[in-house]
């Protein structure tokens, strides 16, 4: 997943998204795919999608041919899709990856009429031109054309982009949905409209055959055998919505054995409607199921209401039987765009529902901020990541999850051994001083101690789990993994052997800074570009997959992780 969407933190019914400065925002749709109608290809030009090696090291990379046939300067392939006409006077930049298999020399068009004029080699090269806005939005597109006669030609194409100010910086992959969304605000709120959707405690949840209790932001759901049909019903927000109102519902529902089906509803008491948002008959047990669909209400809603509907045989069947539920979120869709799918609405808003947060550091130039006040205009950002020195840190705020998986992608301009000084990668607590990701000479408890996973139980200095791995410099990726007892250390794909100090406990994230402790001056002194967590022990398939991601990502921005 490449949305620009990257929500940081979840607060009380509300999601809160931040978005790149809006002169990093790429304009185009479908920035990969020039077999899309939004693309245009003149006379004689076809395209062969995902048949070559793209710069990121991915077969996304497209081949546009030219058989001769063309009249003027031979091929053109332009993207007129452009939401808005940029303003005239305004500088906007056009660039875009090409290659061949024979040299071949070409325009880009950043204006009808204007072009640069292009030397494509057989290596990658990302060209680029700048333009100046005319008012009209059909008059800025991307265009590639060929100069001189009409022979014949192959050239391989990938990470087109046009966006507003006098030079190219970091690609952004777009498609449709992801365009939309790159124009709306700097900082937008999406609010959770079910009241206590995150299950603080029960309140406003009202249970029909079974008891409910809460367990870390889990409804737990115990059926006390007087119906079949079990079944929680709240989340009212004291609001009302009009017939047509669209919207997007998603939960987790865990069922145990003997369960028939689990049913996720909306319910109104006013018009006494039922309009069922997901359902799954003969449900895997043990496991959190999602439930999600977008959905239109049938009438109007004065008294909205989501239920959880927990199915058994018969009442004998459900007696004590245990079902737990989280994180029930529901979206107006209506104001916020056009209807999207139900898939696209998982992709925007799944990464609250498997329990993890992703941070897409190299995209939040701005937020690095120091203890006096925020730098809102950071010098030390360099497009692949965050640099840290001094007082500088981010402050991502209350989180309120535990931590089973983490994953971080850094680079460190020295190398880091027992006798460097100690820095801190993340600290997750908000009282205590010792809860959190360290690196170098931290403690003389652990005196050969490189990285270190300290979790604060009940005292000082507790939960260890350390390993003497050097580590060199450059970047790396960094992963740690509860197993049920302790956390793995993984360093650049490789599993480390840890030295473990009185009892390892999971970490409750409670806040969250970034390159340093909380009342130290224990900094990370070197670069962040992703941050995963995940309150559940991803598998090391799962692992490898993001990590997979991750140097897709970088290399995007032409960093090569290990």
């Amino acid at each position: 997943m490449a949305l620009l969407l990257k929500p940081k933190r979840l607060i009380q019914n509300g999601l809160v998204a931040h978005y790149a400065p809006i002169r990093q925002r790429n304009l185009l749709k479908w920035s990969e795919d020039f077999s899309n109608s939004a693309w245009t290809k003149g006379t004689g030009v076809t395209v062969e999608s995902n048949v070559g090696i793209a710069p990121d090291g991915t077969l996304t990379a497209d081949k546009v041919s030219y058989n001769g046939s063309g009249v003027m300067d031979g091929t053109k392939i332009y993207n007129a899709v452009i939401p808005t006409a940029i303003p005239s006077g305004i500088k906007y930049a056009v660039s875009i990856w090409i290659r061949s298999d024979i040299p071949l020399t070409m325009r880009l068009h950043p204006n009808i009429p204007g072009s640069v004029t292009i030397n494509i080699t057989t290596e990658w090269k990302r060209f680029s031109a700048i333009g100046t806005g005319n008012n009209v939005a059909y008059l800025i597109p991307n265009i590639l054309s060929m100069i001189g006669d009409n022979n014949p030609f192959d050239i391989y194409v990938w990470g087109a982009q046009v966006e507003l100010g006098s030079q190219a910086t970091t690609y952004q992959r777009t498609t449709d949905l992801q365009t939309l969304w790159n124009q709306k605000q700097e900082n937008m709120s999406v609010a959770n409209i079910v009241t206590n959707g995150n299950f603080v405690n029960t309140d406003g949840w009202s249970p029909t055959g079974v008891n409910i209790s809460t367990l870390n932001n889990t409804l737990i759901v115990t059926a006390n055998g007087t119906s079949a049909n079990p079944n929680i019903l709240g989340g009212n927000n004291g609001l009302s919505y009009s017939a047509g109102t669209k919207l997007y519902g998603i939960c987790r529902v865990k069922v145990p054995v003997g369960c028939i089906a689990i049913t996720f509803n909306h319910r109104d008491t006013t018009s006494a409607i039922t309009q069922t948002i997901a359902s799954i008959s003969s449900p895997p047990t043990g496991v959190f199921l999602k439930l999600s669909g977008v959905y239109t209400l049938s009438t109007n809603s004065s008294y909205p209401r989501w239920q959880v509907v927990y199915s058994y045989p018969d009442t004998a069947t459900a007696n004590e039987k245990v079902s737990e539920t989280k994180e029930i979120l529901v979206i107006n869709l209506t104001n916020l765009f056009e209807l999207p799918t139900t898939q696209q609405c998982d992709e925007i808003f799944s990464s609250w529902f498997d329990g993890s947060i992703r941070m897409n550091l190299n995209r939040y130039n701005g937020m690095l901020g120091s203890t006096s006040a925020v730098d809102t205009n950071d010098p030390t950002y360099d497009g692949t990541g965050l640099s840290f020195g001094g007082d500088d840190y981010v402050g991502i705020g209350n989180i309120g999850k535990e931590m089973r998986t983490c994953q971080i992608v850094f680079y460190t301009p020295s190398v880091i051994n027992k006798d460097s000084v100690g820095q801190t990668h993340l600290h997750f607590s908000g009282v205590e001083s010792f809860t959190g990701i360290f690196l170098g000479a931290f403690t003389p408890v652990l005196s050969d101690e490189i990285i270190t996973i300290s979790s604060n139980v009940g005292g000082w200095r507790v939960g260890w789990c350390s390993s003497t791995d050097i580590l060199s410099v450059g970047w790396h990726i960094l992963e740690f993994v509860w197993d049920g007892t302790k956390y793995r250390i993984i360093l650049d794909g490789v599993e480390k052997n840890t030295t473990v100090y009185a009892s390892p406990a999971v970490i409750n994230i409670t806040n969250l800074l970034i390159g340093k402790m909380l009342n130290s001056t224990l900094y990370f002194t070197g670069k962040q570009a992703e941050i995963f967590i995940s309150d559940r022990s991803l598998t090391d398939a799962e692992l490898a997959k993001n990590r997979a991601y991750f140097r897709q990502e970088c290399a995007r921005l032409g960093v090569m992780l290990p």
